[in-house]
């Protein structure tokens, strides 16, 4: 642009950095889905693994011997976490997504 554009009937929103502006937006329209926590009763769960009280487990979820699921960590549902993973807090996986150590 050459000049100030200044609108004679339309609301301008001037910011440094549009890709910014809009990434902070979005979450305004889609806000993201809450899990609440616990472990659905289909997921099925080696003795070994230490699950976060704070930890959602979905439906059809299957974890592995000597897991950790940390708090606030999201199986969303068909998960299967292999023998020995970490799944860190604040994770959210969604359905279908396998992790075999």
């Amino acid at each position: 642009m050459d000049g100030p554009f200044t609108p004679a009937r339309k609301v301008l929103i001037r910011v440094a950095n549009a890709r910014i502006a809009a990434a902070r937006a979005l979450p305004l329209f889609f806000p993201e889905k809450e899990f609440p926590a616990g472990i659905h009763p289909t997921a099925v769960i080696a003795a070994s693994a230490q699950i976060d009280p704070g930890a959602h487990v979905g439906p059809f979820c299957h974890i592995g011997e000597k897991v950790q699921i940390a708090a606030r960590a999201v199986l969303q549902g068909g998960n299967h976490i292999g023998d020995n993973c970490v799944i860190g807090a604040e994770t959210n996986l969604f359905p279908r997504w396998f992790f075999i150590r």
